[in-house]
């Protein structure tokens, strides 16, 4: 299988203050606009086939950055989404965790299976990654979404564990890159 890019969007208002995103939105920061400016930059020499992004404003907008560099279109694609946080999206990050971490002793479950309060498990968000994943063709492709859901689609394609994939951190604008199903974190 040839190189899979995996970016994340550029940083966000919410992720500056350390909030839960999930499904709501925030606009990029200047910083979220340069660092999507320069990840154009690097692509510039490589090969890229197709650009498949998530749907959300916030992915939509560096998405418009960097193909707008490069000449490229890109597909949205729902199953890029992020994770579904639920009730606990607009939190800050640790009242988010008290949240969820309350509600899955609550339930007597595990942070993989048991759903955010009102929203989807990590389990079903790899679900979906995994879902996208076997349907990409063999060619050289950009994705960009979010943290959680490209930690899941890294995950699905280079065989990782869930406990893996969930201590696999990703920053704002940097890439993951999946090849013959090897993983490894490029910042440029």
């Amino acid at each position: 299988m040839p190189a899979v890019y995996i970016m994340r969007h550029g940083r966000t208002l919410w992720n500056a203050e350390q909030r839960v995103q999930g499904r709501k939105n925030s606009p990029l920061l200047d910083e979220g606009r340069a660092a999507a400016a320069t990840m154009a930059e690097f692509f510039r020499d490589k090969e890229l086939d197709a650009v498949y992004i998530s749907p959300l404003p916030r992915c939509v907008e560096t998405a418009d950055i960097v193909c707008g560099v490069l000449g490229l279109g890109y597909i949205t694609d729902d199953r890029l989404l992020e994770c579904d946080h639920g009730t606990c999206e607009g939190m800050t990050i640790p009242a988010a965790l008290d949240c969820f971490y309350g509600h899955v002793a609550a339930l007597g479950g595990d942070i993989w299976t048991t759903p955010w309060p009102g929203g989807e498990s990590y389990s079903d968000v790899f679900a979906r990654a995994a879902s996208f994943a076997a349907d990409l063709k063999p060619e050289p492709c950009l994705i960009i979404a979010h943290a959680r859901l490209n930690s899941c689609l890294a995950g699905a394609l280079s065989g990782m564990t869930p406990k893996e994939l969930l201590d696999l951190r990703q920053n704002n604008g940097t890439l993951f890159i999946v090849e013959d199903g090897i993983l490894r974190l490029l910042c440029p």
